[in-house]
């Protein structure tokens, strides 16, 4: 019933996730189809991923590079676009990214789009420690990334009161990466609403 436009994911009521009805949640929803939907889709992803290449967008919206290409053409009029030895680059606006940009640690969930947005990861995660962080039945672990690198995996264990976070960085941390971790632990726990312990 959701791929035909009648419920969709509504708020949740204590642990359980609700349905509600599409027309009322969404009462001046628009009906977008075709080449509208495609170029609507396409501009989105711009948006909300880029710089992204037109594999990047094929990967994530499951459309064959043929029509990914197709539909960036259809938008590149309203976006930037440069092109490098091996790929064009799509964005939302210029911009000019520096080593500034990248600062700080920070826990991602297993499915965060810094990971699953890109079909190239080369740029953050390297491709021996990729393997790490994939699960068998292709789940894929919440990472740790800092300064712009995935350095780690880490998981949660809720408890009554408290929550363990254990942490498997890929290599030795600095002092200043081990210090932010345990900055990033405590927010965890205090948005849960509980204690923390660390491991790791």
């Amino acid at each position: 019933m959701a791929q035909e436009g009648v419920i969709c994911w509504g708020p949740r009521r204590g642990k359980q996730h609700t349905l509600v009805l599409l027309d009322e949640w969404i009462p001046n929803s628009r009906n977008l189809e075709g080449e509208k939907a495609l170029a609507e889709l396409a501009s989105r992803y711009i948006k909300s991923h880029g710089p992204v290449t037109e594999y990047d967008f094929a990967s994530w919206s499951g459309l064959t590079v043929t029509t990914s290409r197709k539909a960036l053409r259809m938008v590149e009029e309203g976006f930037h676009k440069t092109k490098t030895d091996k790929h064009t680059w799509w964005f939302p606006e210029p911009i000019q990214i520096g080593q500034e940009n990248l600062r700080g640690t920070y826990l991602l969930p297993g499915f965060d789009e810094m990971i699953c947005g890109y079909k190239d990861r080369s740029s953050i995660l390297t491709g021996e420690h990729e393997q790490s962080i994939i699960l068998r039945n292709g789940i894929l672990r919440p990472v740790i990334i800092s300064d712009g690198k995935v350095v780690g995996s880490w998981k949660r264990t809720l408890k009554k009161d408290r929550v363990l976070i254990e942490t498997a960085p890929f290599g030795t941390l600095t002092k200043n990466q081990e210090k932010e971790i345990t900055e990033k632990v405590e927010e965890y726990a205090s948005f849960l609403g509980r204690d923390a312990d660390l491991q790791g």
